[in-house]
């Protein structure tokens, strides 16, 4: 397995990719320590999607804020920036819980969290007032679990209340064909959406 260099550069919350070597993957698993890059887990590559995955909350399917795809048989490229996102109720569950309906795991995830409310002017390519990268450690702040067919997404309290409005934006960076990789090694997908307190 040759490694990837991963350099992520995130925006406010939105992820750009940076990508300076190659690499693939399946499920997660961790490198040794001593020859780490990065934080995030490199991973082995089985096999890429033809479409960006599907981001919903509750009943509500979010749409790309941003997304720049590309496989052997479909090229995505959008760019919302700038429009302001879904305003949607918390979960009666608790305002953490995401799903992603495709099982297969990104190689880079982040939530970005903005107290307030876009429609008073913030911005999501800002600063954002906290930043977590997903992980499938228990202990993570954002944590990844695989449930059958599609990736469980729960954020910890201390990252998400339910108590005032906060724009979240989620970046995903999931590796691309190896016969795109003169092209590129990453596809991006980006998601933006603001809770509304209880």
């Amino acid at each position: 397995m040759r490694l990837l260099r991963r350099l992520p550069l995130v925006v406010g919350g939105i992820l750009l990719p940076t990508t300076l070597g190659a690499c693939t993957f399946s499920s997660p698993q961790t490198i040794p320590a001593e020859s780490q890059v990065s934080e995030v887990p490199l991973l082995e590559y089985s096999g890429g999607n033809d479409r960006p995955p599907i981001l919903t909350y509750g009943q509500n399917v979010i749409a790309p804020y941003a997304v720049d795809w590309k496989s052997a048989s479909t090229t995505e490229f959008s760019d919302q920036t700038g429009s302001l996102p879904d305003v949607l109720p918390v979960r009666v569950d608790g305002p953490g819980r995401f799903i992603i309906e495709d099982s297969g795991w990104p190689q880079y995830m982040q939530v970005s969290i903005f107290r307030g409310s876009a429609a008073n002017g913030l911005d999501p390519l800002s600063t954002p007032d906290q930043s977590v990268v997903c992980s499938d450690e228990v202990t993570s702040l954002c944590h990844i679990s695989l449930i059958e067919d599609s990736l469980l997404m729960r954020l910890s309290p201390d990252v998400l209340s339910d108590e005032e409005h906060q724009v979240v934006a989620i970046s995903a960076e999931y590796l691309a064909e190896p016969d795109l990789h003169m092209e590129r090694f990453a596809n991006v997908v980006n998601w933006v959406l603001e809770l509304e307190p209880r």
